[in-house]
């Protein structure tokens, strides 16, 4: 876990659209509580990914792309641990 509550992210590929594009830059705080609804960033097979989440049962997070045909996502990878969930996006900047 870093030391720094804020962190800068690129969206890269388009999964997220509309609601980011590629290329876009996001601000995003690592300390927050997980809720439903949230674009974060989850840390899965060692890489950064943006997601949307879609449900949390206890510590399982279920994460969708918000381009279902373009995404990655808990379908393909399954449900992410809380501890993968590394910050909530706050704003395109």
């Amino acid at each position: 876990m870093s030391i720094w509550p804020l962190g800068i992210y690129r969206v890269a590929g388009d999964s997220m659209l509309p609601t980011y594009q590629p290329g876009d830059t996001l601000l995003g705080l690592r300390w927050f509580t997980s809720r439903p609804g949230q674009v974060v960033v989850a840390i899965e097979s060692g890489r950064p990914v943006i997601k949307r989440i879609v449900s949390i049962e206890d510590t399982a997070i279920t994460l969708a792309g918000d381009n279902p045909a373009a995404s990655t996502d808990s379908r393909h990878f399954g449900p992410v641990h809380k501890k993968q969930l590394e910050a909530k996006i706050l704003v395109k900047i």
